[in-house]
Formats: C-alpha cells, sequence, structure tokens
C-alpha cells in the first residue's frame, strides 16, 4: 500500500507554457499541465524522448529554459527512479531497506525490518545477502518496499513494471489504484499503463506531427487506444503527403526527360504495400478487440501476449509505413 499525505493540497504541479532543449533537439515545447489530486498520468514515448527530463522539470530537479512552475507548499515525492541509484549494489538487502536494520516506520506503527521484507516475497536467507546477487525483479521490488514506507501527495514511476512478474503486477496495480495521492507513471507495458491511467501525454515523432505542430508538442489523450488510433490516422496524413511528394517529383523528372526505372524488386514493393499494410491494420483492430474481450479480462498471460502481440504489429506496421 502506497500512503499518501493525510492532506493532499488540490493542486499539486503547474506547469505553465514550459519548454526544454538540449543543443538543437528540443524535447517539449510551450507545455501547460495541471497534476492535481488523485490525478494518474503516464508518460508515452519512444526512448530518448524526453520523458525522464520531463518529469525532472515538473518536479524542479531539472532547469527549464522558458515558462513557469508552481508547486504546492511542501510537496512531497516519492520517486521509483529507473536507474534505481537509491539502492547500493554491495550493501545487504536489509541494510537497502534500513541502514540500522531493526525496525521500520509504517505510519504510527513500528515494523521489524525482517517481516517487512517477508510481506515483499523475500525470503529470510536473502536478507543479508549482497543487492547485486538478487534479481532485477526483486531490485524492483524491494524499491517500491522502500517508497511504500514514505509519506507522499505524488507518486513517480519511471520503469517500474520492467523485471516484475505478473502476480505482482497486479498488486501494484491495485495499489496505485487505493492510492490517495497522484501518479505520474511512464512503462513500456501498455496494458499496465492503460489499467492505471487516466490520462496520456504522448512524445509524437517528427513524422506524426502537422506542418503546423513544432518539434516538442505533446498531444494530450484518455486512454491507449485513443492513442492508437491517432497515431494510424497521423501516419494516413504522412503517407498521403509523401505519395504526393513523389508523384511531384516523378512529373517534374518526366517533363524533364529524365524516366524513373524502378528495379523489379521495388515495382513489386510499391504496386502492393498498401494492400500489406491494410491487412496489418485489419489484423491489429482484431487484437485490440481481443484486448477489450471479456473472456480475456481475467486471463493476464494472455493479456501479456497479446499486448507483444499488438506491440510488434504496431512496429511492422511503422516499418512498412516508412
Amino acid at each position: 500500500q502506497f500512503r499518501s499525505e493525510s492532506k493532499i493540497p488540490k493542486k499539486l504541479i503547474e506547469a505553465k507554457s514550459i519548454s526544454k532543449a538540449y543543443g538543437n533537439k528540443k524535447l517539449f515545447d510551450n507545455f501547460s499541465l495541471n497534476i492535481m489530486a488523485g490525478a494518474r498520468i503516464a508518460l508515452l514515448g519512444k526512448n530518448g524522448t524526453g520523458k525522464t527530463t520531463l518529469i525532472k522539470a515538473l518536479l524542479g530537479e531539472e532547469k527549464i529554459d522558458s515558462g513557469e512552475l508552481i508547486h504546492a507548499d511542501r510537496l512531497s515525492v516519492s520517486y521509483f527512479e529507473q536507474s534505481r541509484t537509491e539502492l547500493n549494489p554491495e550493501e545487504s538487502l536489509l541494510k537497502n531497506l534500513h541502514s540500522e536494520g531493526g525496525y521500520v516506520s509504517l505510519g504510527d506503527q513500528s515494523i521489524y525490518a525482517d517481516a517487512y521484507l517477508s510481506r515483499f516475497g523475500f525470503q529470510k536467507e536473502q536478507f543479508n545477502l549482497p543487492l547485486k546477487s538478487l534479481s532485477g525483479g526483486e531490485q524492483a521490488r524491494l524499491l517500491l518496499a522502500k517508497l511504500m514506507l514514505k509519506e507522499a501527495s505524488i507518486l513517480v514511476l519511471d520503469e517500474p513494471t520492467n523485471d516484475l512478474d505478473i502476480e505482482t503486477l497486479d498488486i501494484l496495480r491495485d495499489a496505485l489504484i487505493d492510492y490517495k495521492g497522484a501518479v505520474l507513471l511512464v512503462t513500456h507495458d501498455r496494458f499496465f499503463m492503460e489499467q492505471v491511467c487516466d490520462t496520456i501525454m504522448a512524445f509524437p515523432e517528427e513524422e506524426d506531427l502537422l506542418d503546423d505542430e513544432p518539434i516538442g508538442t505533446l498531444q494530450r489523450f484518455e486512454s491507449f487506444l485513443q492513442w492508437q488510433d491517432w497515431k494510424l490516422e497521423r501516419k494516413r496524413i504522412f503517407t498521403e503527403k509523401l505519395q504526393k511528394e513523389k508523384k511531384n517529383l516523378k512529373q517534374a523528372l518526366k517533363n524533364n526527360n529524365k524516366p524513373v526505372k524502378l528495379s523489379f524488386k521495388e515495382k513489386y514493393e510499391l504496386e502492393h504495400i498498401e494492400e500489406i499494410i491494410l491487412n496489418k491494420e485489419n489484423d491489429l483492430k482484431l487484437i485490440k478487440e481481443q484486448l477489450l474481450s471479456k473472456d480475456n479480462a481475467s486471463n493476464p498471460s494472455k493479456l501479456m501476449e497479446l499486448s507483444g502481440q499488438l506491440s510488434e504489429l504496431e512496429k511492422d506496421i511503422e516499418n512498412k509505413y516508412e
């Protein structure tokens, strides 16, 4: 159970038209967001797009180039960092939880550290092992256990689902749903994201943006499926634009009496690519329907399998568009 402050301010963080760039690379531009108590916000985008930088900017840990940030008084944050820098791989499991060992404080209760670790599935023989000897999933569970000892009004989770088994994911999902504060989540587990969050802030790729949308323009969605539909529509617009440019180029070359010659392989690909993409998009639609099926809703292993298929198919369709 994640513990929230007894009195949580209604508005935790307000970002007004904030921007950040590294050199010539603009990560986010003119971005505004209100993080209210009870908010469930996911950040979506490829690695390197700026998700972690945006988190640190919102928390005041990263300097912004322009805009304004307003924090609630005495804003308290629990932060699960992807790098897990809070953990010492050379120290034991027990000392990583509490440097002195003995008891840990859970609200107004004192609990023996060994008993607290047992709640998270750790065995007694693991307590004195160096952390580096434990698996990635066990280290993630330890970090979650440490976060649950702290009261916070906002919980930031940067890739918490990596290495976790399905049972632990289910428990983590329920704990996040019950948490009274705000949640800011980054994860590649899209099914988990859909279950926990009701708002998605997405970092579009360059080809997703229309001519009047500058790089760094984040898009807001209410569900992962809504983002998928938007993504496919932007791909369609991008493809039409690309085809028009190719047609204009071909006409220009023709006008200059420079015939365009395609190889047999290129000609075959050009003639069949739309049909191939259409078939794959139909397959994508079927997988989405299976994900929403009541028969699969109570089958975590099937949902994980379908999520994997969905991700691979999306990548395949993206490559075909390119």
